[in-house]
Order: C-alpha cells, then structure tokens, then sequence
C-alpha cells in the first residue's frame, strides 16, 4: 500500500492497512501458508504444508533501532538455494532476503522525505545512523547500498500505478506546470510525443527476469589464474636465491601455455603478449622489465566479463 498520506480519495485499499509495527515479535512464523520464495527464473513457489521448515536468525530494521529475532523459513524445492519465507506485510514488515526486515513506517520515512526535500539515499542512510547512535544500538544501521536495494524493491511493490494522473485531462494534459528545482524542460524541447520513461507501450523492449549464467571472454578459468599468477610473480623474470630460481622454472614452463591459450582467444592478442610481456622482452633489455602499461592491460583482459571490466 502506497503510505497513507499520499493516497487520493478514489483509491482501493489491496488489503487492510496493517498498524505500525511497535514491538517484533520472538519469531516471525510463515501464516495461512503464505510463504514464497523469489526463484532465479523468475517464478514464485508456494509454502508446503508437507516439508520441514526451520529457524534462522534475522534482523528487523525500525526507525530508531535494529532488533534480533528468528524468521521460520522452508527450503525451497525449485532453485534449491534459496528459502521460502514468511509474506510479513500483514505485520507491517517488508521481507528483503530472508536476513534482512525493514518496517513499512521507515520505508515510508524515505517516500515522505524524498518527495517533501528531495533528500538522497546516502544523506537519510547517515541520519537515521545517527539517530541509532543516539540511542546507543548494538546493532547499526545498514549502508547506503542496502537501504537503496531494500527501497526499490518495497516501492516496486507499491500500488502507485494508474493512479497518477488527472481526472480531468488524462495522461497528456494539454499544460504541464514543472516546480523547476528537481526537474524542468526548456519550452522547445517539449514534443507531443513525450512521455515518461515508466510509460509501456507496443515498442518497450521486454527483459525476461531469468539470470543469465556469466561467462567470461576468456573461458577457461585455469588458464586465467595461470595468466594472473604468471604477472604477479614475475613472468620471465629470474630470482637471486634458489627458491625464486625454483618458482622462475615453473613460470617459464607455464609460459608456451599461456601463449596458446591466449592465441585461441585471438591471434594479435598472442603477438602482443609475446612482443611485450614475453621472450622478446628479454631478448631486447637482457632483462624482463615490461612497461607496467602491458602488464595492467592483460590484467583487464583477464577481466573482461561480457564486454565489461568486472569490479
């Protein structure tokens, strides 16, 4: 439910409005079979009355404190690495992931100060820290990039669509009045085929919520570690005491290697490597001294990850 504040007179209540939440209780249990459990291929499977559940420990977000409680929760039998949990919005609750619980009154917190001081994530995240400071909590807030997911994920469930909108003139109306602090339009930029970017229509492009495996550009994973290792310790380079000279050998074996398997990735890739990181290198400075240049660059390609630098 979209917070009480901001609902108009013509909207329908999903369900009754739960209170706001004053005490957690010991164990948060799965109710009337409601559990669910947010599946990689998008799907939702139910609760079953007819397999084990169990306990696990949880944390329950409020507005001035965190509090540690137990959630019931059943192992489910489609991703079998998740777990179904306990649909809590009746409790005025807003499960994340089974761990984490926020109550509907803090994230509401932020729609109100958002809307009314166009207030960031990380500046609200720093005050509500503090204020589970003030109150000495053994227990701190959660970061910026938590509190941003659990958000998102809670206003994706408000009912706020269709609802935005003038009775009076539609979806389009003739003049639209802008507060010109948080966004405006220069008048030659607006076109009548402007809408907004949430509108749907018969050209909206459709991602389907299944997770792709990832797969890195350089596929074979011993061969990445190879490479990784082989740079960090020094490639053609020799040692001054036996055990360096030990370690030197087994990089110099690894090293033809290397190079094939980089050749199966591309061919220019082998030359480049050979030319700047291997034997040539010798060959030109009597010494393996690369220009760090080279080095980082078959790093990143060690990390190139669908057309993109992993982090």
């Amino acid at each position: 439910l979209p917070p009480k504040w901001c609902l108009l007179e013509s909207d329908e209540p999903l369900y009754p409005r739960p209170l706001v939440l004053r005490q957690v209780q010991e164990t948060i249990y799965i109710r009337n079979g409601e559990g669910t459990c947010a599946c990689r291929d998008g799907s939702r499977r139910m609760y079953s009355s007819s397999l084990p559940t169990f306990l696990r420990e949880c944390t329950v977000y409020t507005l001035s404190r965190a509090i540690r409680t137990n959630i019931e929760l059943q192992k489910c039998s489609s991703c079998e690495r998740r777990y179904i949990g306990p649909e809590t919005r009746t409790l005025g609750l807003f499960n994340l992931n089974n761990s984490l619980l926020f109550t509907h009154e803090l994230l509401d917190e932020y729609i109100s100060a958002f809307t009314s001081s166009e207030t960031p994530f990380d500046a609200w995240v720093q005050q509500v820290s503090r204020r589970y400071q003030a109150d000495d909590n053994s227990i701190p807030f959660v970061g910026a990039d938590t509190f941003r997911a659990a958000w998102f994920a809670y206003a994706r469930l408000i009912n706020f669509e269709g609802d935005k909108q003038c009775e009076r003139c539609g979806e389009a109306p003739e003049n639209v009045v802008w507060d010109g602090v948080t966004l405006a339009y220069a008048r030659k930029q607006l076109r009548t085929g402007l809408r907004p970017p949430t509108t749907v229509d018969a050209d909206s492009p459709i991602h389907p919520r299944t997770v792709g495996k990832k797969k890195e550009w350089f596929e074979d994973g011993v061969a990445r570690k190879r490479l990784h290792h082989w740079i960090a310790k020094g490639g053609m380079g020799w040692g001054n005491d036996e055990k360096d000279r030990m370690a030197a050998e087994e990089r110099q074996r690894d090293y033809p290697g290397i190079v094939e398997s980089l050749r199966c990735m591309n061919k220019d890739l082998a030359i480049l490597f050979e030319e700047h990181l291997g034997v040539k290198v010798l060959e030109r400075n009597g010494k393996w001294r690369p220009q760090r240049e080279y080095k980082a660059f078959f790093e990143m390609v060690r990390l190139i990850f669908l057309g993109k630098i992993r982090a």
